[in-house]
């Protein structure tokens, strides 16, 4: 018998925000409202930019931090059976897959 092929998604800084804007994933998930669309600040110092990326980096690492039952959920909106979730940590990246 052939292996049914899985559906994965993988949520990164890039793919943060098409996220944020599913009102039915905002609707079980508030604090993917805090998202940040990358906006470019001063060519100087970027502060904008980089406080968006900071932001997000925090929204990813909840999402990766979130209990069973709400990736199931995750899941289950998404339409998918496999979620990869990328962010940093400590200067490193982090790779987060849930089944």
């Amino acid at each position: 018998m052939a292996k049914k092929e899985k559906k994965l998604i993988t949520i990164d800084s890039r793919s943060l925000t098409s996220l944020a804007v599913n009102q039915a994933v905002v609707a079980q998930f508030p604090f993917l409202s805090r998202v940040v669309e990358r906006k470019p600040g001063c060519r100087r110092c970027s502060r904008a930019a980089r406080a968006a990326a900071v932001d997000n980096n925090r929204v990813l690492e909840s999402l990766a931090k979130m209990s069973k039952e709400d990736k199931r959920k995750l899941k289950t909106i998404l339409g998918v059976d496999v979620v990869r979730v990328k962010y940093m940590s400590d200067r490193k990246g982090i790779s987060l897959t849930f089944e």
